[in-house]
């Protein structure tokens, strides 16, 4: 019964440090785009009023 305890444990703990990761990386690539997307749309006005 101890066996499976850990072994749960261990499973889950995982579990839940894998999501963690992977809404961090997924939370700072949304991040790093919404920061890129202003500085494009300030460079696409730009060339057309130059145009």
């Amino acid at each position: 019964m101890i066996d499976a305890f850990i072994y749960f444990f261990f499973i889950g703990s995982g579990t839940a440090t894998g999501v963690s990761v992977v809404g961090l990386l997924v939370y700072k690539y949304i991040k790093r785009q919404n920061e890129k997307a202003p500085k494009k749309a300030r460079k696409k006005k730009g060339g057309l009023v130059d145009i």
